[in-house]
């Protein structure tokens, strides 16, 4: 099994989730890397996570311009459908 279902359900109703809250998440295990949905990366995520000695990657980038703004915050690594659109950023 993938999953645990007993922690899918209780975030099942979590509608956001601020920046502060992940960092705060993350500080507590020790990771190599933060996986973190392309819609909620910002500059201050990336400097955090950075600031910890890990990674950024993010996920899931399918157009040219979200992949650039990404690359410009300082990401690690995209996770795309498309990678032949990426071959230039």
């Amino acid at each position: 099994m993938s999953f645990n279902d007993s922690i899918i359900v209780s975030v099942s109703g979590i509608k956001s989730v601020s920046g502060a809250t992940i960092m705060a998440n993350y500080k507590t295990c020790a990771l190599a890397f933060a996986s973190v949905g392309a819609e909620y990366v910002t500059a201050e995520i990336v400097d955090a996570v950075h600031d910890m000695g890990m990674l950024v990657k993010t996920w899931t980038v399918n157009n040219q311009s979200e992949a650039q703004r990404l690359a410009a915050l300082g990401v690690d690594a995209i996770i795309s459908d498309s990678l032949t659109e990426f071959s230039n950023v």
